[in-house]
């Protein structure tokens, strides 16, 4: 590991000892430092924050469900937001292929746990029976409270806790997160037998990649009094300026070579308009060096 990622590797850190205690948020964190090599293993950095964590206690309920809200589009504004897309595209001559791609999508799983017998409520789910009659998973209940199972179809990951809870990740759109919930119930359905109804199914993070035809000036960026307090940049602790939107609220890791990764999305259209509100500041402060064929 280099001294550049060894920083952003104790960057992370530092983001979890500040009270980060939701999942998919440490998710967010991962998948955003992922493709610089800081960690490969999620079931690593997992382990590490719930160790760093121990004893502290998590958010309120009501904390939550404010994290959870998010603005949804009346299908005029999707409309709007598709018509800016393709009109940006087209106007900059920016082909399909650099426009944000979906890399991850996390999403989280509320189960109503039901007896077969009696279709009486249940409050915990088995995970010991699950673990040792399961296959593709991990459980070591002392060092991490969700089972972690694997599925190839769509592939994805799914972080299982005994109250009826899961956190489902890698999966590449919404659609195909709501098909691994399915997949991922029918499995403890079909172990524990018990009946399983699936409540509600609620991205929490999606993270996107996208690209420019052209390299970016990332001094200029951040001297650029109109973004002052919405970004970050520190370029011997990361490689990567950070500039956290409002409208649509997410976070966009801009890099050098014109390369942008959007976290925080709620769904596709908050990409979407990202994308097109970032291309016209990044335009501004478009390197010198030749446009990308």
């Amino acid at each position: 590991m280099s001294q550049g990622q060894q920083q952003c590797a104790i960057n992370i850190r530092v983001i979890i000892i500040r009270r980060i205690f939701n999942p998919s948020e440490i998710i967010r964190i991962v998948f955003a430092f992922k493709e610089q090599g800081v960690h490969k293993s999620f079931s690593h950095i997992f382990i590490n924050f719930f160790k760093i964590s121990k004893g502290m206690k998590p958010a309120s309920r009501g904390q939550k469900k404010k994290k959870a809200e998010h603005a949804d589009y009346t299908e005029k504004e999707l409309q709007e937001i598709d018509k800016e897309y393709n009109e940006l595209m087209r106007n900059h001559g920016i082909q399909e292929s650099y426009g944000p791609k979906i890399q991850n999508v996390v999403s989280t799983v509320l189960l109503e746990l039901l007896s077969k017998t009696t279709n009486e409520k249940e409050e915990t789910l088995d995970l010991d029976n699950l673990a040792n009659k399961s296959n593709n998973c991990e459980y070591k209940k002392s060092r991490f409270p969700a089972l972690i199972q694997r599925i190839k179809d769509p592939k994805s990951t799914a972080l299982i806790f005994e109250a009826g809870k899961m956190v489902i990740t890698g999966t590449k759109s919404i659609d195909q997160s709501r098909d691994a919930a399915q997949k991922f119930a029918k499995s403890i359905e079909k172990v524990n037998k018990i009946k399983i109804n699936i409540v509600t199914v609620q991205t929490s993070n999606i993270v996107a990649n996208s690209q420019l035809p052209y390299e970016v000036n990332l001094i200029k960026i951040n001297e650029d009094k109109q973004l002052q307090g919405s970004i970050n940049y520190d370029r011997q602790a990361f490689p990567g300026l950070i500039y956290k939107m409002q409208n649509p609220k997410l976070a966009a890791l801009i890099f050098f070579s014109g390369k942008i990764v959007f976290t925080g999305a709620k769904n596709e259209h908050q990409i979407k308009k990202a994308y097109c509100t970032l291309t016209e500041i990044l335009k501004k402060h478009e390197s010198i060096k030749t446009q990308k064929s």
